[in-house]
């Protein structure tokens, strides 16, 4: 792989735009049922096509092993930025690449997009993603009560943002935020 491919880079992975011959394993990660029941409804992300212009889908590539082991996808509609994330390889997901993607993917939105802020959709059941879109900054915007049903029961849908100022003010209490200096 090309590091002119690479768009970030972290300690234990590194993120990269998505090609055309990526749609097959992006498919394949949302049969997941698991994939599925975090995140949500519609298609699989745009490979290679919408991938051009600013923002786009972007693979998960792990330094141990260099293959690709989720992805995320920045959209920009209209004045709205949008992040989604999901770790398709279920043996990656608990171990905090997660945090380290989107750690890389809210600095690149930020530093090479010009983007003033991100928003993203998450289900209320969820807990495990809301803690980690928490611990980066984001704060729930609106909060639809029992619209998802997942497994028989109502959950809530939650809208979270994180504003530029927010990450660079965390950031700047943490010089550190990826954890690279910590033993």
């Amino acid at each position: 792989m090309g590091s002119k491919a690479k768009i970030a880079e972290g300690p234990r992975l590194f993120i990269r735009r998505s090609r055309a011959d990526d749609a097959p394993l992006l498919s394949s990660w949302l049969e997941d049922p698991e994939v599925r029941s975090y995140y949500g409804f519609g298609g699989a992300p745009a490979a290679g096509e919408k991938s051009q212009g600013p923002g786009g889908t972007f693979l998960i590539v792990a330094k141990d092993g260099d293959h690709p082991i989720g992805f995320i996808d920045l959209e920009c509609l209209g004045f709205r930025y949008d992040i989604t994330i999901a770790i398709g390889d279920g043996s990656y997901r608990g171990k905090g690449l997660g945090e380290e993607a989107m750690t890389l993917a809210i600095e690149y939105a930020f530093r090479e997009l010009d983007w003033n802020h991100l928003g993203l959709q998450v289900f209320g059941h969820n807990e495990r993603a809301i803690r980690l879109y928490r611990r980066l900054g984001f704060r729930t915007r609106r909060r639809m009560k029992d619209r998802i049903l997942f497994e028989g029961k109502r959950y809530d849908w939650l809208f979270m943002v994180l504003a530029r100022d927010r990450w660079d003010a965390r950031n700047a209490a943490d010089p550190d935020p990826e954890g690279a200096g910590k033993e």
